[in-house]
């Protein structure tokens, strides 16, 4: 077993999975056209997505440990093929909204599974530098991704952008489905039968984890927010097209890994609580003057 060549599999195929999370943002504008819709349909195509994706891993855990990693993996994967092939010939804002929760379902088998695997085969310091290996590969997806759906987009529209993720999917699902063994180990351990809701509530039991959930949701709602309305603003306020918007929304998916990158040292010499502090208050500055010169043009 070629755990490095294992390691790589994985992170591509979270990474391909997690396109459809950024690859068509820069094209909301036109798919609100499109679809003669209003913007907050549009932007729930996103939302809906992601919250399908999160309580799918929420309820997938106790199942891959259940039954094993790949016999979810691959399932999960043709079932995001189907539904993005779904979204691709959507005639309307509400079937795309359904086949965007289908979508979702079926993308959280993903980087889920990926993890467990990684942990599955990898002990110790090794499964630390893997995970790390497997971070950036993942990474590659939202920096890339708005970039790659401007430039289809702007040439085949929206649907260009799923049909490019389609069609990636559906070659990492054949390298996933020859090239990755079971992983399951014979044996489970207390941790896997503990997994589930039930280390949610111990989570909240503790006030360090209820801190920690609270401000990470609402730095992640911060943030999804600007990311969703970002291209409408390029596109009302400086008549920027669907390429450029990709470019605006690479340069912040690529300097968002940056900060992922800087905050491990950051958190290494000033702690994790002054840490938290300091990036929650840059991004209320950063807010605040982004607002403010909104309305300033060049």
């Amino acid at each position: 077993m070629n755990k490095q060549k294992i390691l790589f599999v994985l992170g591509l195929s979270a990474a391909i999975v997690s396109l459809a999370q950024s690859l068509y943002v820069p094209l909301l504008p036109d798919m609100q056209r499109d679809f003669h819709t209003s913007l907050s349909m549009a932007n729930l195509t996103v939302t809906l997505f992601t919250i399908a994706m999160a309580v799918m891993q929420v309820v997938l855990g106790p199942v891959v440990d259940r039954n094993g990693r790949k016999k979810i993996l691959i399932p999960g994967m043709i079932v995001y093929v189907l539904a993005t092939i779904g979204c691709i010939f959507s005639f309307s804002i509400e079937t795309l909204l359904i086949f965007r929760v289908i979508q979702g379902i079926g993308a959280a088998a993903v980087p889920l599974i990926a993890a467990t695997m990684i942990g599955d085969i990898f002990e110790g310091k090794k499964r630390a530098e893997s995970m790390a290996t497997y971070q950036m590969i993942l990474g590659i997806s939202p920096a890339i991704g708005p970039l790659i759906g401007g430039l289809i987009g702007s040439v085949f529209g929206y649907s260009g952008a799923f049909g490019f993720a389609a069609a990636s999917a559906v070659i990492i699902t054949f390298i996933a489905l020859f090239l990755l063994p079971e992983t399951k180990p014979t044996t489970s351990t207390p941790t896997e039968k503990q997994f589930g809701l039930k280390a949610f509530g111990r989570i909240f039991q503790s006030k360090t984890g209820r801190v920690v959930l609270l401000s990470g949701f609402v730095l992640y709602d911060v943030f999804y927010t600007f990311i969703v309305f970002l291209p409408t603003i390029l596109e009302s306020q400086y008549d920027l097209g669907a390429a450029n918007i990709g470019v605006f929304s690479l340069a912040l998916m690529a300097l968002n890994l940056v900060g992922s990158k800087l905050s491990g040292k950051l958190q290494t010499k000033i702690g994790s609580v002054i840490s938290l502090l300091w990036v929650s208050s840059s991004i209320v500055v950063c807010l605040v003057i982004f607002i403010f010169a909104l309305n300033f043009r060049l």
